[in-house]
């Protein structure tokens, strides 16, 4: 038999061939395989647009490569509110299917993406726009576009805010000591809350983070340290510079 290498990804099916991506287009993150075509119509169904307005694509960052999924929006939706919620949605779906967290999940305003003559996204040019920062990004999901909190009180209020969101209920003041899994964390919304975390803080931590840190406080309290708290040599250091300037009668 004469075997020719043409880049399509397929599988036989009842004896069939099924043609279902490109070579070049396959996401591989921690030796997984992604098809793109897969996350795309999960995103879609997710939020409820148009599959052939999403695209996704790896991009490397922290050492390693990382999924970015973006979207065509209608100017109906591009409000702020709708916005986020399109955001969400979006990275809950592909979590929740794929245990895949997004690096990065934007919005672009429609038709930006790149197509072919017959309307189908082109996703090596898709991403080659993305990296050189030429399409129109609506949405704020992505890491760098979020503030950081800021003191340990902003922390947190972050936290705990993000924790009920991924409960999908209120907290009571019982609950900052109740082990993250009593609360009703499982082992995907965990996840899930690391993910954000990463990403609002714009930090990488352990995967460990929600077996070290078990309830909301020592979490809390773990992130004030790790973001927040001088080490000795760092004040002392600050403080030599400052005197050093006091003492220089130039200054």
């Amino acid at each position: 038999h004469l075997f020719l290498k043409t880049g399509d990804l397929g599988f036989l099916e009842e004896g069939e061939l099924a043609i279902c991506g490109r070579q070049k287009d396959l996401i591989v993150i921690h030796g997984q395989n992604y098809l793109p075509a897969d996350l795309e119509a999960a995103a879609a169904r997710a939020a409820e647009l148009d599959v052939n307005g999403v695209v996704a694509f790896s991009v490397e960052g922290q050492g390693e490569e990382q999924a970015v999924i973006l979207y065509e929006v209608r100017r109906s939706s591009q409000k702020e509110d709708r916005l986020s919620e399109l955001g969400e949605m979006v990275e809950a779906a592909i979590l929740r299917e794929f245990q895949l967290p997004l690096a990065a999940c934007y919005g672009v305003k429609a038709p930006a993406l790149p197509r072919t003559s017959s309307g189908k996204i082109r996703r090596q040019e898709s991403h080659r726009a993305y990296l050189e920062n030429k399409l129109p990004l609506l949405t704020t999901q992505g890491l760098g576009s979020i503030a950081v909190p800021q003191s340990d009180e902003e922390l947190a209020t972050f936290l705990r805010d993000e924790l009920e969101r991924v409960l999908g209920r209120v907290l009571g003041p019982g609950d900052l000591n109740r082990g993250f899994f009593d609360l009703g964390l499982s082992s995907l919304t965990a996840m899930e809350l690391k993910a954000k975390l990463e990403k609002r803080l714009r930090v990488e931590l352990p995967k460990t983070l929600i077996f070290d840190s078990p309830h909301l406080e020592a979490l809390t309290t773990h992130l004030q340290e790790t973001l927040f708290k001088k080490t000795e040599d760092e004040i002392d250091a600050k403080l030599a510079e400052l005197e050093q300037f006091l003492g220089d009668p130039e200054t």
